[in-house]
């Protein structure tokens, strides 16, 4: 709740610079393919919803709400069953040169999953630190990126169970869409 609560007010921020400055504020929907490394290898689909706002004729700056779900690849060495889940809200600073990009993004989001451990079934989560370090290529009409490093690192007290202290990285490849402009 209060995840949506700050993507709301961070958005309403934008609007309101957006609207100083008379520039639209983007909005993309992307999609991709995940692979995180750890507990015998993990991968799996990632969404992401982010609004962008043009700052300089080659800048940019973006929020993010994501979800990332990762599967394992084999079964991790703890011999359980472990689904991987993050929610990251990024913020980022985008940089272009011409049509090719370098978008470092930090911000808070969940870490959780799922863990099977024989027939107990456990679904913790914790507070996660989130980044991601992206590089991509855009057109017209479509965005082509990679992550190239991305990681959570949870923050949460020991009480947390599982995702105490974990940390989980992953790189992506991903397609981003234009979806519309809010002006």
């Amino acid at each position: 709740m209060k995840t949506t609560i700050s993507l709301a007010f961070a958005l309403l921020c934008l609007q309101a610079s957006s609207i100083a400055q008379k520039e639209p504020i983007s909005v993309a929907a992307t999609a991709g393919v995940y692979v995180a490394y750890g507990n015998g290898g993990n991968i799996g689909p990632g969404f992401e919803i982010k609004a962008s706002k043009k700052i300089a004729p080659s800048s940019w700056i973006s929020l993010g709400l994501g979800f990332i779900n990762l599967c394992p690849i084999q079964k991790p060495f703890s011999g359980y069953d472990l689904n991987t889940r993050l929610v990251p809200v990024l913020i980022g600073y985008r940089k272009y040169w011409n049509k090719f990009y370098l978008e470092p993004r930090a911000g808070l989001g969940e870490l959780g999953g799922k863990v099977n451990i024989g027939e107990d079934l456990a679904k913790p989560s914790v507070l996660a630190f989130m980044y991601a370090l992206g590089t991509g290529y855009s057109f017209r009409k479509i965005d082509i990126g990679l992550e190239v490093q991305g990681g959570a690192i949870g923050m949460s007290s020991p009480d947390a169970g599982y995702w105490y202290n974990k940390r989980q990285y992953y790189s992506a490849l991903k397609i981003g869409i234009p979806l519309f402009k809010i002006k």
